[in-house]
């Protein structure tokens, strides 16, 4: 990840990006990218700072099963679309942890790593289960600013 030099970032989706970068119209000329974050060409998908916002492409997508059956992919941000956020704020976002999906973890306090040895009914081997289960939250929700190309976008 690229060093913070600003204290606002904007997530945004792979078409936006593109459209940020075109080189002629409206958008960054991809030299004053290089200006910008660093004089070595590097791949500016994990992220660059522009007009004192750090811009960084969000690919984060979800599968999930619907009713009928069949599966669908959803973007966690929309096409054209992209997501301000502050950075460096005291106070404004928070992690919990929530416990292990393990019997011997119901109704305790989460923390931030478990891990296990399961062993084998024939004693052959043993499965090491390890297991996360953070879940990040915005306690000021009205910070979080939606970004579009047109306003149609929105």
């Amino acid at each position: 990840m690229i060093q913070q030099n600003s204290n606002i970032m904007a997530l945004m989706d792979i078409f936006a990006h593109a459209n940020i970068l075109r080189p002629k119209g409206r958008g960054i000329n991809p030299k004053e990218i290089e200006k910008a974050s660093e004089p070595l060409r590097r791949d500016v998908r994990k992220g660059f700072v522009w007009q004192d916002i750090t811009w960084v492409e969000y690919r984060g997508k979800a599968t999930f099963l619907q009713e009928d059956g069949t599966t669908l992919t959803r973007n966690f941000i929309a096409p054209n679309t992209c997501r301000f956020l502050p950075i460096g704020t005291q106070e404004t976002f928070r992690s919990y942890n929530a416990p292990a999906d393990w019997m011997e973890t119901v109704n305790t306090v989460g923390l931030p790593k478990y891990s296990k040895v399961v062993p084998e009914q024939g004693g052959r081997y043993v499965e090491i289960l390890s297991e996360s289960n953070p879940l990040p939250l915005c306690l000021r929700p009205k910070v979080l600013i939606k970004g579009a190309r047109t306003s149609g976008d929105l």
